[in-house]
């Protein structure tokens, strides 16, 4: 995989945030999860750092047999994702998010870092709050843009994710757009 300088921004319609990468990112379960399923968490883990919570971590090996977790846990072991402590927060009840969720947001709101996340209430909260967010799309995006993967492996990916994760229509056919080289929206 060679390591080009990414692209600073890219957008999606429906996804009102832009993103820079080659940052600290922390994850909720929900990204972790459609990025292993996608297997493409490694070379996600390969360009950016990686931060999870203890709460997500127990979200993910709650079902310790899944391929996901497996996969999870072997980039955890490497060093290529991150535990780290998140600040106690009401996040959950203001925004009716899970533990997992709510971690995660007030990770990234205490340390002005952006959210990888495909729930949708942590989506609207990050809004609210002004937290910088991606989803598993802007991760797939964001590898074909630089070249990590081409682009017949980005389609299939991207198959991947729509069997998998609980996109519109619009988005998953403005992300194919981008994909196959035409204008974002």
């Amino acid at each position: 995989m060679h390591k080009k300088l990414f692209k600073k921004h890219f957008y999606i319609t429906k996804v009102h945030h832009c993103i820079t990468l080659k940052k600290a990112l922390v994850f909720d379960t929900s990204t972790l999860i459609l990025l292993a399923k996608a297997t493409i968490l490694r070379n996600f883990a390969g360009f950016n750092r990686i931060t999870i919570t203890k709460e997500i971590i127990s979200e993910v090996f709650s079902k310790e047999g899944a391929e996901d977790a497996k996969i999870i846990k072997k980039l955890i072991a490497e060093g290529r994702i991150i535990e780290d402590i998140a600040p106690d927060t009401d996040l959950g009840i203001d925004f009716m998010l899970g533990e997992g969720e709510a971690k995660a947001l007030s990770f990234a709101l205490k340390r002005k870092i952006i959210l990888a996340t495909d729930d949708l209430r942590a989506i609207r909260a990050c809004k609210v709050l002004d937290v910088r967010f991606i989803t598993a799309i802007h991760c797939l995006i964001s590898l074909y843009n630089n070249k990590a993967i081409d682009q017949r492996l980005a389609l299939e990916k991207l198959k991947t994710l729509e069997k998998y994760g609980r996109y519109s229509a619009s988005i998953i056919r403005d992300a194919r757009r981008i994909i196959e080289g035409g204008k974002n929206g």
